[in-house]
């Protein structure tokens, strides 16, 4: 298990020569969980669930993350991989939230050294703080870095008075010509 985060996506896997595998499978491993921007369907060895269209979900990638449960990943015919969304471990909490907060702040400062000061989004939901029981995503906490225009990770986070997970999204916008 691979507990590096999210590097900056490589060049798109159309650039990779099709009669050269070894090339491939660098430039897979450059990117995010293992992974490049564009990769087709074809070319996962991994075992990929479609949910729906476009949207595949997958129990692991080929460099896992050991706080992240499973995955779902946007993978068109025409675009290929768009994005990768990953999906944390429950973690056990008060009706405050200290843990989560703990784990989110950690995760936070380690993309923090990758993609720069991020920005913060801290919403409570209106009447959560006297609801404290059967209250249901009292909170969402985000924190969306953009290091270089086109790419967007966000890690987020809504919380439940009792358990809650922390998600993290990649994305690298194109511009369609």
């Amino acid at each position: 298990m691979n507990d590096d985060l999210l590097p900056p996506l490589p060049q798109e896997s159309s650039d990779v020569n099709a009669n050269n595998s070894q090339e491939k499978r660098n430039l897979i491993a450059d990117g995010p969980f293992g992974l490049a921007k564009g990769i087709k369907r074809e070319e996962f060895d991994i075992a990929l669930a479609e949910v729906q269209p476009c949207i595949f979900h997958a129990e692991t990638l080929p460099k896992k993350h050991s706080a992240f449960q499973y995955y779902f990943m946007r993978i068109t015919p025409v675009q290929g991989l768009a994005w990768i969304k990953a999906v944390g471990n429950n973690i056990q909490t008060n009706p405050y939230g200290f843990e989560l907060k703990a784990t989110f702040d950690e995760m936070k400062e380690k993309l923090q050294k990758i993609y720069g000061k991020p920005k913060l989004v801290d919403f409570l939901m209106h009447d959560s703080i006297w609801k404290e029981t059967g209250c249901r995503h009292c909170r969402v906490v985000n924190a969306v870095f953009l290091p270089n225009g086109k790419t967007r990770v966000a890690l987020s986070y809504p919380q439940t008075c009792s358990q809650s997970f922390f998600t993290l999204r990649h994305k690298t916008h194109t511009a369609v010509a």
